[in-house]
């Protein structure tokens, strides 16, 4: 018994090295030029798969994998390369499901397209390891974050916009002060050093009614309020229903100037060319960057409400309500995209 022992062992010592093809077919082979049989031994063979992940880091030290819109868009076609059997990183890629390889591809060529930069590499990373989380910023602000807050946002000029409540309302009230954010902000810290209410300047309101979760104000009427662009004014958004007051809600906004309204309007020509997907997405980009969150947030409502099993579109909208500050939000669209994810 122990001779036969000592000779399978043998045995098997000798033919494991037999059956590793020589250098030069393992070479060709890491290069994609080799069937498929050959590729099987080497994801089973221990040896060569040291050899294989060696080549991997040689070759993505070398910059040799293919760039992200080639990636995705085998994913769309179901095309196989050997690369994606040998590179770690690009098969864990290739395995993302195809809706989100679709938004993902859009999205890269609508900011190639516009110039936007986009966290789109956080993007497919939550997307790989099926898992998004908040920001660290974010996460310490989550539990003292206010629902009825409207967040941190830019405006057009004379142009103002936010999100129906839900409550089945039909009127707004619209409040804008005429009084900068900072400066109120700094009244009632000198309020609380002195302990005078006096010290807080009360800013003048102007009032705005409207049955649409938006309003433009009339040219004259701007003109009378003196807006400075890139300063912060505090606003609210109270709700109605057939006259009775359902909700309030209060955040900050800034105007972006003339020239730039121009420059985004000059954007959002260029992006009505592109197919609808991507048209949405472009825009949401368009408008993130520019700090126009209620803009981003209103096209990506539109993209969802068609495509609600695309985490790509939760995880953009969470983002965006990040910057804003209404981390409630941001938590609600991280979630939505964790259960697609979860669901795939």
């Amino acid at each position: 018994m122990d001779e036969f022992l000592i000779r399978r062992t043998a045995g098997r010592m000798t033919a494991a090295p037999s059956r590793c093809p020589d250098p030069d077919t393992l070479a060709w082979a890491l290069e994609g030029d080799a069937g498929p049989e050959i590729l099987q031994h080497v994801a089973a063979c221990p040896l060569c798969s040291a050899v294989r992940d060696d080549f991997a880091r040689l070759v993505q030290a070398a910059g040799a994998c293919p760039e992200m819109p080639a990636l995705l868009g085998a994913v769309l076609s179901g095309e196989s390369h050997p690369h994606f059997a040998l590179c770690a990183g690009c098969a864990e890629i290739t395995k993302i499901r195809r809706e989100e390889a679709g938004a993902l591809l859009d999205l890269l060529e609508a900011q190639t397209r516009l110039r936007v930069g986009l966290a789109t590499t956080a993007l497919l990373a939550a997307i790989v390891r099926r898992h998004a989380a908040l920001g660290a910023a974010a996460q310490g602000r989550v539990h003292r974050s206010r629902e009825e807050w409207l967040g941190r946002s830019a405006a057009r000029p004379r142009r103002l916009s936010w999100a129906p409540f839900g409550q089945d309302e039909d009127t707004y009230v619209v409040r804008l002060g005429d009084e900068p954010a900072r400066a109120v902000n700094q009244g009632k810290q000198a309020a609380e050093q002195t302990g005078s209410a006096s010290a807080v300047p009360t800013p003048a309101l102007i009032t705005f009614k409207t049955h649409e979760p938006h309003l433009e104000i009339d040219s004259a009427v701007w003109a009378s309020l003196g807006i400075k662009p890139g300063e912060d004014y505090r606003w609210s958004v109270s709700a109605l229903r057939q006259g009775r007051a359902l909700d309030t809600r209060s955040g900050v906004i800034r105007f972006i100037s003339d020239d730039e309204d121009r420059a985004v309007s000059a954007e959002e020509a260029a992006i009505r060319e592109m197919p609808a997907q991507r048209r949405l997405l472009g825009l949401a980009g368009l408008y993130s960057s520019a700090s126009l969150f209620w803009e981003a947030c209103d096209v990506l409502g539109q993209y969802l409400r068609r495509n609600p099993q695309v985490a790509v579109a939760h995880l953009l909208l969470a983002r965006v309500c990040e910057d804003m500050e209404r981390v409630q939000e941001a938590a609600r669209a991280i979630g939505q995209a964790n259960r697609v994810l979860a669901a795939t």
